[in-house]
């Protein structure tokens, strides 16, 4: 178990054919749950500063999402294996409703399991994130995205992590958790 605070987190483990999935629990009396999935480059500690309010009226799951933090290695990684993995978490804390907070490609891990199970999901909260799907973007966009790979290998990995968390974040804690797990 680890603390936050005066907020107690069980970290537990979820084995998959794929890998071993890391995440964190603070239960609640209530019957509400708040799950938060961080993006690219960040681990379950990006939320660290959300834990103690979240967790007055909630239960809150916190998870290293596949290939990040304590969930390595992982084989086949894919955001649908994400969402998969997702539910197991959820059915193994017998959760049956919850909003879902997605930072970034995390965004896109939740809005999969949505597509999948959307009776699970009571809110979506979208932290820097995208919509998923074609349909939504201009053929440039389309065009970079599919040359992503391409253009990544322009930017040193540190230094993309950094530009990104200044980006995307407000607080130094945040930045400073974004270019630490990198």
């Amino acid at each position: 178990m680890i603390y936050d605070g005066d907020v107690r987190m069980d970290k537990k483990v979820m084995s998959t054919e794929r890998g071993d999935v890391y995440y964190w629990i603070c239960k609640n009396k209530s019957n509400k749950c708040i799950t938060f999935t961080h993006g690219l480059t960040a681990d379950h500690t990006l939320f660290d500063m959300q834990i103690e309010f979240w967790s007055k009226e909630y239960t809150v799951i916190v998870w290293d999402m596949p290939l990040h933090g304590d969930s390595r290695p992982y084989d086949n990684f894919s955001f649908t294996n994400a969402a998969e993995d997702m539910k197991k978490i959820l059915d193994n804390e017998k959760i049956t409703h919850s909003i879902m907070a997605g930072q970034s490609a995390g965004g896109y891990i939740v809005q999969e399991f949505i597509r999948r199970y959307p009776d699970l999901v009571d809110a979506f909260i979208s932290i820097d994130s995208t919509p998923i799907g074609v349909e939504y973007y201009k053929k440039l966009e389309l065009f970079i995205i599919s040359n992503l790979g391409k253009l990544v290998k322009l930017y040193p990995h540190k230094y993309y992590c950094r530009r990104s968390a200044r980006a995307s974040t407000r607080t130094k804690e945040a930045v400073a958790i974004s270019c630490q797990t990198s």
